[in-house]
């Protein structure tokens, strides 16, 4: 049976939490990665997403769309 361990990464790639937007979306795009786990102090803070900038795309959309009416 295959478990997390035999598939996981064992350095991943991370970004902190006052790491510019624009870096970790150039980043991303480069890598082909979807997600990156967001570290401070050497403790998992958190995971941004490909979902994430689209969440925050479509949410800014919306508020120009009521702005504009």
């Amino acid at each position: 049976m295959l478990t997390v361990n035999d598939l996981m990464t064992v350095r991943p790639c991370t970004v902190g939490p006052d790491t510019p937007l624009r870096y970790v979306i150039r980043f991303m795009k480069g890598e082909g990665c979807r997600q990156l786990p967001v570290v401070d102090r050497g403790k998992l803070v958190g995971i941004i997403s490909v979902t994430d900038f689209l969440d925050c795309f479509a949410e800014a959309e919306a508020e120009r769309a009521l702005v504009g009416t």
